[in-house]
């Protein structure tokens, strides 16, 4: 009897943790998710400023792929995610906040008066991973690897790719100055262009943590 009634207390006692979130003003911890090449190029220029408007908020960020923020912020392990491509998973809330340009890419050296199909004979292709995004890109330009070799950071990727590794897909943004200064060659733009979301648990729709992280990513994302 003693411990029914004690897990009914403490069943209570995180409700009403769960409630005063809500209204609260930010506190505590918030746990961001997303991919390498998110953290370094964007998220990096909002950490500052939110513990600027929230120093009583300790952040803690994840580095990891969209399929890996997805399962953190899916099982509560991290409040926010930053994704690449829509996901449709039941319970996860998602905000549209940018889309990017995806371009396949070789070192130069290795693509002289050859095809796409020809450089994968020979050479592998670099990936973060075979999601649908990427399946559908191989798809529309009628290529299939022989090699596949999955690395989980983008500037691995790249700086493998520059080496002579590979041929890559990657955000333009990611290699836009290695192909300014010729390192590397655009060899396809794809048309359809990939979304950027920003996601997060719907039982964390009111918490004053993350709505006031948010409402600055959304603020400040396209002036960086």
């Amino acid at each position: 009897m003693l411990k029914t009634h004690t897990e009914k207390v403490f069943s209570v006692m995180e409700e009403l943790e769960h409630d005063l979130k809500k209204f609260e003003k930010p506190f505590g911890n918030l746990t961001i998710a997303a991919p390498e090449f998110y953290c370094g190029y964007y998220l990096s220029h909002f950490l500052g400023p939110f513990i600027k408007l929230h120093p009583q908020v300790n952040l803690k960020l994840h580095c990891s792929n969209t399929r890996e923020t997805l399962r953190l912020v899916s099982s509560n392990k991290a409040d926010i995610g930053f994704i690449a491509g829509k996901q449709n998973q039941y319970g996860i809330e998602e905000i549209l906040i940018d889309e990017e340009d995806l371009v396949l890419v070789a070192n130069p050296a290795i693509t002289h008066n050859r095809t796409v199909q020809e450089i994968l004979d020979d050479c592998p292709f670099i990936t973060y991973g075979m999601d649908e995004i990427i399946q559908g890109c191989l798809r529309e330009i009628q290529c299939i690897p022989k090699t596949i070799v999955e690395c989980g950071s983008e500037e691995a990727i790249k700086q493998a790719v520059i080496s002579q590794a590979g041929i890559a897909l990657l955000s333009e943004l990611i290699i836009k100055d290695e192909v300014e200064r010729g390192s590397l060659k655009v060899l396809y733009r794809f048309p359809k262009r990939l979304p950027t979301y920003i996601i997060y648990h719907e039982n964390l729709k009111d918490f004053s943590n993350v709505t006031a992280f948010i409402d600055l990513v959304i603020e400040k994302w396209r002036t960086v």
